[in-house]
């Protein structure tokens, strides 16, 4: 499912981590700066504790993002492709088919350096 509206996300996973049906929300923000494009791509996720953690944060926002370069720009495709990698790693880190070292509930990398936090 694909949710671009911040009122319906919240909604949805609210629901979801109400059920206990594990869910992985992807976003990102971007901004030009000088040198190009910069901001970060997120994975937010699977259970109530991840909502609870990041419920109307930038890390899971509940509110629609003012306009920004994601709206304008088409050279992001590598980026929304990372960003679903990144999910698809994290599903199967909570279905134990890969390895996961920490607990955190949500993952943010940063365009610009590369890291992730």
């Amino acid at each position: 499912m694909s949710v671009d509206d911040g009122p319906a996300r919240l909604l949805i996973v609210d629901w979801l981590s109400v059920q206990g049906i594990p869910y992985v929300d992807c976003g990102m923000g971007l901004d030009r700066s000088v040198g190009g494009l910069s901001g970060f791509v997120r994975i937010t996720g699977t259970d109530r504790k991840a909502f609870d953690d990041n419920v109307g944060t930038a890390r899971l926002p509940t509110e629609n993002a003012k306009q920004n370069e994601y709206r304008k720009q088409a050279q992001i495709t590598e980026l929304n492709a990372l960003n679903a990698v990144m999910a698809v790693i994290r599903f199967k880190q909570h279905f134990k088919l890969l390895d996961r070292l920490d607990e955190a509930t949500c993952y943010i990398l940063d365009t610009a350096t590369l890291d992730i936090e």
